[in-house]
Parts: structure tokens; sequence; C-alpha cells
């Protein structure tokens, strides 16, 4: 089945080719030697079992014949929070006519479950293989919470509106795949309760990007200071990995964004710092589409920060960053 033209004319992303478009970027990275992948977040369509399964399959299959390790951080559409989300989108019959796919029945003409967003829970025996868990060649792993994989060890506190906190999953991880490289990937995606949202009363952070994650989870920071303290101490050459940029890509264009008609937050002056006070000195990030880089200079007690934004294989211009 193919996704209608409707729905890839109103997103940033195409839907259609991405498989082939995965394969030919893992087909150059392979020619290149490249053998360690770090993969931006968004792996999936919208975290749908049949699109984690065949995602999966095709890294697992670059494993094997390449000898490649991949490495994941959370998208915004690669899973939901607590419990799964319900989700329609549109396909193009062979006569051209569209027709709805839902994992409710209500105005579609196919249900089936399989169209849900899964839940970190759902989502997680498909990902787990790929930098979510240790691998037995890994010469170190853990996470904010300890070394412990498992999901239920893995929650962290969520600042809600009223400034309360509730425990939420968090998959942030920290991994040596080779000796002397330390390779971190920082969980950016935030949920919070909301009983006015339409999506199973949750909301995300996905339009706020860092804003969120140092609002509501402000002890990651706590984790990345105390990870590059100990990189820098043990000489490890330490790369951060997430979903969204730390710094402004867009040459001035901190705050709100308009990008594809929806409001999308870059982070401002104040949250660069407090991101840089951490050290960590170098970050990769997806999310935007865009293949360009943002530096904020060291100042009095404040080390430098450099932000990589890499484009995607379903955006144009499509590419990926390697070397």
């Amino acid at each position: 089945m193919l996704r209608s033209l409707n729905e890839t004319l109103h997103s940033t992303r195409v839907f259609n080719e991405s498989e082939p478009a995965l394969r030919a970027a893992l087909d150059e990275v392979q020619a290149k030697g490249i053998t360690l992948v770090l993969i931006l977040g968004d792996m999936t369509d919208d975290g749908q079992t049949p699109n984690w399964e065949a995602a999966a399959t095709i890294l697992r299959d670059y494993e094997a014949r390449a000898d490649m390790r991949f490495f994941l951080t959370p998208g915004n559409h690669d899973q939901w929070v607590n419990d799964d989300l319900a989700q329609t989108k549109e396909f193009s019959a062979k006569d051209g006519s569209v027709f709805t796919v839902s994992s409710t029945s209500d105005n579609a003409n196919a249900p089936t479950p399989a169209m849900q967003r899964l839940s970190y829970g759902q989502m997680l025996p498909h990902a787990s293989g790929f930098g979510f868990a240790p691998h037995l060649d890994d010469l170190l792993w853990e996470t904010p919470f300890g070394t412990d994989p498992a999901l239920e060890a893995r929650m962290g506190a969520i600042v809600t509106d009223d400034m309360g906190t509730i425990p939420v999953s968090d998959l942030s991880y920290l991994v040596e795949p080779v000796a002397g490289l330390w390779v971190l990937s920082i969980d950016a995606s935030v949920y919070w309760p909301d009983p006015a949202s339409n999506k199973s009363g949750w909301r995300d952070g996905s339009s706020e990007g860092w804003a969120a994650v140092l609002q509501r989870k402000s002890w990651l920071l706590d984790w990345m200071s105390d990870v590059s303290a100990r990189a820098e101490q043990l000489g490890k050459r330490l790369i951060t990995f997430s979903h969204y940029p730390v710094l402004d890509v867009l040459n001035g264009a901190s705050g709100q964004v308009d990008a594809g008609g929806k409001r999308r937050m870059m982070p401002d002056a104040g949250m660069a710092a407090r991101i840089a006070a951490t050290g960590i000195g170098l970050h990769f990030s997806g999310h935007w589409h865009l293949n360009r880089s943002a530096t904020r200079l060291a100042t009095s007690g404040t080390p430098a920060l450099t932000n990589i934004a890499t484009p995607s294989t379903v955006g144009y211009p499509i590419s990926h960053k390697g070397g």
C-alpha cells in the first residue's frame, strides 16, 4: 500500500520512498567502511508495530552483512508514553482513490490495531538491540539510573503543570562500543499529563524540544555533567546525540519558528548556556531535517558547545552525515 499524496504534501517527509532511501544511505555508509552509525530519532513513520518490525529487520540485516552497529535515540514519531496512541493514516488504492487505515473503528475504511503508536514498553523489544540495552561487545553501558536495562528500572521524574512530579520512562544511555569512544544518547522526548489533550490525556514536548527537557526533566543535565567529567578524566572521546538541537541552528531564529505550519522552538541563549555547562562539547541532532551546525563559544566558566544538525533520508535535500 502507498500513503496518499495528500499526506505527503502536508508533511516535512516523504513516506513511500523511505525504505529505499534508508537502504541507499546505509549502502553508502557501508562503502565508506563506517561501522558505527547513530540514528537521531524518528526511525519509524509513527511508531506502528509493522514499521518497527521492518526497521529492525533492515538494521539487523546490515549488522549481519556489514558488521555495523546502530545506536538509536527516541524521536517524537517513534513511541508514545505509558500507553499506545490511536492513529489514522491515509492510503491510496490501485484506482487512485483514498482510504483510511485507523487503530480505531471511527471513520476508518480499514480499522486495525497495528496502526497504533506503540508505548515505550511496546517499542523497546523492537529497538533494544540498537543501543537501548547492553551488547556483548560493549566495554561500558549505563543509564541515568544504573546498569539495569529493564524499562521499570528506567523511570525519571517529570515535572507536571501543577509543579508536582510523576515517574515516566526515559531511555537515555551511555555506551562505549569501542575502546576510547563514549556515545551518549539523551532521551529528549518529554511527556506530561494534560486532561485537555486528545492524545490519551498526555502532551508531548515535540514543539518545545530541549526547552521541555530543561523545564520538566532537568535532572538529565546532572547526569550529562557527570558523564562528561568522567570522560575527560578517563581520556574518552565523548559524542552526544538526541532528537532535538541544543543550539539555534537557524542563525538567530530563536524562540518560536514557523516550520511546516506548526510553531516550534529553538533553544535560546539561556537554554544553550545551561546545556553547554554540562561539558558535553559536541552534540548531533535530528528532527528539523537540516544540514546545518551552530557553535556556542566558550565563555568564562562555561565550555564551548557545537550542535551538528543532521539531514534526513526522507526530507529534501536527502542526505546523511558520514566520515
